[in-house]
């Protein structure tokens, strides 16, 4: 006889419940979780201190960051009072906030000074621009008041604004003429009268007078009569400095020495001049190229100069454009210098190359976007020794490349704002 099946095992599969119990137990669940979810929610908010000043840091943000202009300032404000938020999301921010509101609104040099040189780089450009210029025509201010300090002031006051400062003509000026009368009184007036030159070059005041009296081979001292040196034995009497000594003018030494860098896999020399590094040798080895090869020959970290940097070698660092060419392409193997060759240039590259031995052409990196077919460069010119800015150079001519990298120094100077049109 065949046995019977006993069926499913009651212990194996559990307690039978029907669909009505199912359903019952479903909202029972569904109906406790509806309260202890907010319930939670309430004991996390009273209960554990962390998280009740995070929900509320959070909740004054949003409402802080909401407003605009002064009233911003009035939030921030309200919002700094709270101690137990030194360290939350909108802190900086907002101390940010209160510190620009209260520079803009004093006017103050302390306050403006302060501000500067807490937020540099690290403001909304929109403020920091703001006070910087207000900086700029607050210390004018100051210089024009302490006339003993003049000198001074003057000359950082040239570090930092350049040629962009509201009182920049007033300072050089003074300083032009400082410099001369200081050069005038000076015991060894003949090393004054080369320091003068070699500062202001042929655009000083007293130029012209000084380059006469060495040329003309000027006393050493100002207690040696004119034309006549020191009686050792060595000399006849009567015999003139001039006749003997040879004429001493602006060496263009500068006794800089080069920085090796590697970047992407190739060593290169660099110089520091002023706030930027500049790269002691082209950066196309394989001959010239086009604007956008010249872009990508920077290595990681460099890129083209903008023609307000080179405007600001010149003029700032250099004082002058005679200097500047002096200085840029002199060869003295002794210093680290821009070792400048005039290479001339192609007018496409590829084709015969133009004015090659007077003529050395460089990129900028300054455009007018992706549409535009002219870039910025720069040009020396051995003919009438001259340093030209060329705007609107079409991208697809043939030129050399130098790089230049911000140094520690560059947010310091003028040129913290980023002066290249089309820069990325």
């Amino acid at each position: 006889m065949s046995e019977q099946n006993p069926g499913p095992n009651p212990q194996a599969q559990g307690p039978y419940r029907s669909p009505q119990e199912e359903n019952t137990v479903g909202a029972f669940i569904r109906k406790n979780l509806a309260w202890l979810i907010p319930l939670g929610l309430i004991l996390l908010f009273f209960i554990i201190p962390g998280t009740r000043h995070w929900l509320s840091n959070k909740v004054r943000c949003s409402l802080v960051n909401a407003k605009e202009g002064p009233a911003l300032a009035d939030a921030c404000r309200q919002y700094l009072d709270k101690a137990s938020f030194a360290k939350s999301s909108c802190f900086g921010a907002c101390t940010e906030a209160v510190d620009y509101d209260n520079a803009r609104q004093s006017r103050s040099y302390e306050l403006l000074r302060s501000y500067v040189d807490k937020y540099e780089g690290t403001a909304p450009r929109d403020h920091f621009r703001e006070i910087f210029n207000l900086l700029d025509s607050v210390t004018c201010i100051v210089i024009s008041r302490q006339p003993d300090r003049k000198a001074s002031n003057c000359q950082i006051y040239k570090d930092e604004f350049g040629q962009s400062g509201r009182c920049y003509d007033d300072c050089h000026a003074f300083l032009d003429n400082y410099d001369c009368e200081a050069a005038r009184k000076a015991a060894d007036r003949e090393e004054a009268y080369i320091r003068y030159i070699d500062k202001y070059g042929p655009a000083g005041k007293c130029y012209e007078e000084f380059q006469q009296a060495l040329d003309k081979g000027m006393p050493a001292t100002m207690e040696q009569p004119a034309g006549r040196v020191n009686s050792s034995g060595s000399q006849a009497k009567g015999q003139t400095a001039a006749a003997t000594a040879p004429k001493k003018k602006a060496a263009p030494s500068s006794s800089r020495t080069c920085q090796t860098f590697t970047a992407g896999g190739r060593k290169f020399k660099a110089i520091q001049l002023g706030p930027l590094w500049w790269t002691a040798e082209n950066m196309n080895p394989g001959g010239f190229i086009n604007w956008q090869q010249a872009r990508a020959a920077c290595p990681a970290g460099w890129r083209l100069p903008c023609t307000r940097e080179v405007e600001h070698l010149i003029r700032e660092f250099y004082s002058n454009p005679d200097k500047a060419y002096v200085y840029l392409s002199s060869q003295d193997p002794r210093n680290c210098e821009f070792n400048l060759e005039f290479t001339g240039f192609q007018w496409t590259p590829g084709m015969a190359t133009a004015d090659e031995g007077q003529v050395a052409g460089f990129w900028c990196m300054d455009d007018l976007g992706p549409t535009s077919t002219v870039a910025g460069s720069f040009l020396f010119r051995k003919a009438n020794r001259a340093i030209e800015i060329l705007p609107n150079t079409e991208k697809g001519m043939g030129l050399n490349c130098r790089c230049v990298k911000e140094s520690k120094d560059y947010k310091k100077s003028s040129l913290r704002f980023a002066p290249c049109v089309g820069m990325p």
